[in-house]
């Protein structure tokens, strides 16, 4: 008794430093990510850059694997032959995702590898009939566990690589693996002893040695979900001869030094059964943590019959935030289960809409101040941000009716002619028809150089970014997907590669930025010379459309013909009056 007393005086300590701290917290901008046409989606996993994996239903309500790209849009990753169902369950940043295949009565669950419109079969452990996959690595390596649907023979874990598929070991009897980090680390569960000694522990595989991570104090059993490029571990703990209220899971962290730590209980609604008997959700699983250190999971009201809330735990506060808290009121989704979070704070997981449907959403960390310079982005022409509320706002327009140069943070008088030039006085703000602007670094795909920063690669870009798909796993790559321009294979035998990222630019803005040169943008990079100013650049240095060769100017000089350098003239020698000897 003494225990929960200490436990209960704990998690209302931890209610009131909430309520002091609830208008620093974290808000979020909620985005349903839609689904294929029926009325069901899912959202799992998100990679570093933003691609998410899960699940959406078709018009027809069959469910087959997805993923959404950074802009939202969803794609649907195709049939395997005659799949009942079909999920993504985890992804990374080359868009490699795990996914799972279920059918059968009772079900059959089989694991692939999908990339690039391909599944490859993960196959099984022998002796075994089904496989469940759960994380994949930035390398394509998949963690899961093979086993035999329904009472029976255990669990096994695995690691499968470049399609090779190596079993885990366990503490004794069983082990499943749910989590990998790009250090080959994974997290996972096992147990020592069958069904009637079983006691199962959240453990770490380490260079395929096996770890027991123990339990919290207090508690019996343990499991792993998650681990992050820290090492540190999220999962859950829990034992049976309690009170009900304190018998369910208590997300728990396993940090890298050995500690470890009780994440708390999420606080429960004003109304409902469970707030009325104790003012916490009472049950919680940590399913996911970033690099950053902050966790996500599910919370559980066990005394009302199941209700569920996604929640959030910050490492700066240590407080555990309900998800549904921190998005706007009125958004006609109730958040229940939140299953990964990636370094940029983005959170993904399952909703449940008016219409009572499962809803795959994502959380878009909103920018929070405390003071109006916490706000300033750096730029002039777009206003001074102001903070309101802990939240920052955009500011107002510091050059109404007028132009706006970002170079010399200056208002322009609206001079725009547009005659196809840019000129002084007008910018591509003010005057967009003759100034151009852009991302900078375009790629031109064709022009011999592979730049993976603008997006090309081996596949959308073959001529310029060198690659190998065919043939043995282990050879294969592709020049700008999954390696880049450092990878010695890219810039072999006559392959140019340049990764420099590309730099936004704005012609009038006084600043000679890459994208812009004398021949699109005068008014920044000064004139072009007269003629070709130099015939092996591959550039064309004086904006008649001839580069090099092409250009009549590249014929050498006769004597008194016009000259810049001395290879403009036949006799190598260009005179200091500018002409040929």
């Amino acid at each position: 008794m003494k225990r929960n007393s200490t436990k209960l005086f704990l998690w209302t300590m931890c209610f009131l430093a909430l309520a002091a701290h609830s208008v620093q917290a974290q808000q979020y901008e909620l985005i349903d990510l839609g689904t294929l046409g029926g009325p069901r989606s899912v959202a799992k996993r998100i990679s570093e850059s933003g691609i998410v994996t899960g699940w959406a239903q078709l018009p027809t309500g069959h469910q087959r694997a997805v993923i959404w790209d950074q802009t939202g849009n969803i794609l649907n990753l195709g049939a395997l032959p005659e799949p009942v169902v079909t999920e993504g369950v985890a992804v990374n940043d080359a868009g490699q995702v795990a996914g799972l295949r279920e059918e059968g009565s009772p079900q059959s669950y089989q694991s692939y590898s999908w990339e690039n419109g391909l599944w490859t079969p993960i196959g099984v452990l022998p002796g075994l009939t089904d496989t469940i996959v759960a994380d994949i690595d930035s390398a394509g390596r998949i963690v899961g566990r093979s086993l035999i649907v329904g009472p029976g023979d255990p669990d096994r874990a695995f690691i499968w690589n470049a399609g090779v598929l190596t079993e885990l070991e366990s503490l004794g009897y069983d082990s499943r693996a749910d989590g990998i980090n790009d250090l080959g680390q994974v997290a996972g569960a096992s147990s020592a002893s069958g069904p009637t000694g079983y006691a199962r522990r959240a453990v770490l595989w380490q260079d395929g040695v096996i770890q027991d991570l123990g339990v919290l104090p207090g508690e019996d059993f343990s499991q792993a979900f998650d681990i992050n490029d820290r090492g540190d571990v999220v999962g859950s703990s829990w034992h049976v001869t309690s009170p009900q209220f304190l018998s369910a899971h208590q997300a728990t962290l396993w940090r890298a030094d050995g500690r470890v730590v009780d994440l708390g209980l999420t606080p429960a609604p004003p109304q409902g059964t469970c707030a009325a008997n104790f003012p916490f959700w009472t049950a919680n699983i940590a399913r996911a943590v970033n690099d950053v250190g902050q966790v996500v999971g599910q919370a559980q009201c066990v005394a009302s019959g199941g209700a569920k809330a996604a929640f959030l735990w910050d490492p700066e506060d240590e407080i555990h935030y309900n998800l549904n808290d921190l998005i706007p009121p009125g958004s006609g989704l109730d958040l229940i289960r939140a299953d990964d979070i990636n370094a940029a704070g983005q959170i993904v997981g399952t909703a449940v809409n008016a219409e009572g449907y499962l809803r795959a959403f994502l959380l878009q960390p909103i920018a929070t101040c405390s003071s109006d310079p916490n706000c300033d982005d750096g730029l002039f022409c777009n206003g001074a941000e102001i903070c309101v509320g802990g939240l920052c706002q955009d500011g107002d327009n510091p050059c109404p009716g007028q132009g706006c140069n970002e170079g010399t943070e200056a208002c322009l008088p609206l001079t725009c002619d547009n005659d196809g030039a840019c000129e002084a006085g007008e910018d591509c703000s003010s005057c967009p028809a003759d100034c151009v602007s852009g991302a900078g670094g375009s790629p031109a795909c064709g022009d011999g150089v592979c730049q993976p920063s603008s997006g090309e690669d081996c596949l959308s870009c073959a001529s310029d970014c060198r690659g190998k798909q065919t043939g043995n796993l282990n050879n294969r790559y592709c020049c700008g997907l999954d390696v880049d321009c450092a990878d010695a294979r890219c810039t072999a035998e006559t392959w140019i590669c340049d990764d420099t990222p590309s730099v936004p630019y704005c012609c009038g803005d006084a600043v000679c930025d890459p994208g812009e040169d004398q021949c699109n943008c005068q008014v920044d990079c000064g004139e072009a010379p007269p003629i070709e100013a130099n015939c092996t650049d591959g550039v064309d240095n004086d904006c008649d459309a001839l580069t090099d060769g092409a250009d009549p100017e590249c014929a050498c000089g006769q004597k008194a013909d016009a000259c810049l350098i001395d290879s403009d003239c036949c006799s190598e020698v260009c005179k200091r009056n500018g002409v040929c000897r």
